[in-house]
């Protein structure tokens, strides 16, 4: 205690010393021209280890105010705000716990800035850094407790509201501003590592973990299957099946990307005056049967939480359809196997009732993939005496077939009525065609377009749709 007290006693008599030698009337005046002044505190304590002193140019030099208890709070929070990285506490002298006299100068600039005529503003912000300095999370607390709010903070100090709050809530938990280490074990896979396998499964998506195991074990790095899943993920990928598509040989390519540059730029009009048409497969316990259930763990297996299958899929019908912008069209059953005859009468009693029906304008046009019925010498002789214009089609391009997306639909409704035989699934999917509302046709050819741009931006391969 008497330690303490002579402590005191001693920087008192410094202090008193400093303001005779300075002759100082209105504040603090150094030799080397820095001001210095005298304010209340809001820490207890100061240290007292002297920096060297600098003598600063006066176009780098701030006047904070004068006097000795003059001061006010606010407005040395605000150097403090100011010159967080610029300004550094020269010589702190604790003389009551209460009275601290400052002496506050310019230090290496933590950037270099360039020099400029016109001096800093106590309101101007510093640039941006990557992680606030350990003095300026110290305000951040020292502010708080002073009462004031978070987006006054951040104001102040020109930080984030957020930073300011998550520098409060870390000191609230834990007593501190440092950075706190960080949680669980190291990384198996040093950044390097990981680098080299995601080259690998780049450059070879079908790579197995296996293989990436086998490569780190031959670089030093021994790790688990769960390890590679894991870093792949926090890398973006992750493990899928591979879609199947139709097969594309670069004519196929070319011929995709030939065909959507070349309608790209056609009117919606024109493709509103089309009448698509596809056959399908249905079968009767599909995949397409298949649905969600809430049920609890362990009973995946109760009768109410799966769905009956039989071999070859319970039997399947095949149907012809067709449809346009204005709504569907007809739909028939083919019972027998197509051939060129077959889809010759089929066009003959339901396209030409279905354009009727449709209503569709003057030289509308029909659509039909290279199926060898469809481009048989025949099948065009018919379509040529019928004066049907036919759409040039790209072979291999089901995802450029809009009808595509309405089979889809209409085998996600047949199966949540689950026919129990052949005859029931005909009705059905005679029912939900009729069903169909002609928003959804029209939907699908409004946004043809689009499917034209995704060809064309995968460059002539298979798209989404």
């Amino acid at each position: 205690m008497m330690m303490m007290m002579m402590m005191m006693m001693v920087m008192a008599m410094m202090v008193m010393a400093m303001m005779d030698a300075f002759n100082c009337s209105s504040g603090l005046q150094l030799r080397d021209g820095v001001n210095a002044f005298v304010y209340l505190s809001h820490r207890d304590t100061f240290s007292s280890e002297l920096l060297p002193t600098r003598k600063m140019e006066e176009k780098k030099r701030r006047t904070i105010g004068e006097g000795t208890n003059e001061i006010s709070m606010s407005t040395i929070q605000s150097v403090n705000a100011t010159c967080r990285e610029n300004v550094t506490l020269k010589c702190t002298m604790n003389v009551d716990r209460n009275v601290t006299v400052v002496d506050y100068f310019w230090t290496q600039y933590k950037r270099h800035l360039s020099t400029t005529s016109n001096s800093q503003t106590p309101n101007s912000t510093m640039a941006k850094t990557k992680e606030l300095s350990k003095d300026t999370r110290n305000k951040i607390v020292d502010l708080h407790q002073a009462g004031k709010s978070e987006s006054a903070i951040g104001k102040q100090l020109g930080v984030k509201k957020s930073t300011v709050g998550e520098i409060i809530r870390k000191w609230k938990t834990y007593k501190t501003t440092d950075n706190l280490p960080p949680s669980g074990a190291p990384r198996k896979i040093s950044p390097r590592g990981v680098k080299m396998i995601t080259r690998t499964v780049s450059k070879n998506p079908r790579t197995t973990r296996g293989d990436l195991v086998n490569d780190l074990q031959r670089a030093g790095t021994k790790v688990t299957k769960a390890t590679i899943s894991n870093t792949l993920r926090r890398q973006g990928l992750k493990s899928c099946s591979a879609r199947r598509v139709p097969l594309l040989k670069p004519v196929h390519v070319r011929a995709r990307l030939e065909s959507a540059r070349e309608h790209l730029d056609d009117p919606e009009e024109d493709w509103e005056n089309v009448i698509w048409s596809d056959e399908t497969k249905i079968e009767l316990f599909g995949k397409n049967s298949t649905c969600g259930v809430w049920r609890r763990k362990n009973a995946e297996l109760h009768p109410k939480n799966t769905i009956p299958t039989v071999k070859h899929g319970g039997g399947n019908i095949m149907l012809w359809g067709c449809f346009s912008a204005k709504g569907p069209g007809r739909l028939i059953r083919v019972k027998k196997r197509m051939n060129g005859a077959m889809y010759r009468e089929i066009l003959s009693k339901n396209l030409l009732p279905s354009a009727r029906a449709l209503k569709m304008k003057r030289g509308w046009v029909f659509q039909h993939d290279n199926d060898p019925k469809h481009t048989a010498r025949a099948t065009k002789e018919w379509l040529r005496k019928k004066h049907v214009k036919v759409l040039e089609w790209p072979s291999q391009s089901p995802d450029l077939n809009p009808i595509e997306n309405l089979w889809r639909e209409l085998k996600i409704r047949v199966a949540q009525r689950q026919p129990q035989n052949i005859t029931a699934l005909e009705e059905i999917c005679m029912e939900e065609w009729a069903k169909l509302p002609a928003t959804v046709c029209k939907n699908l050819v409004a946004t043809y377009r689009k499917r034209l741009t995704s060809v064309i931006a995968n460059k002539g391969y298979i798209t989404k749709y």
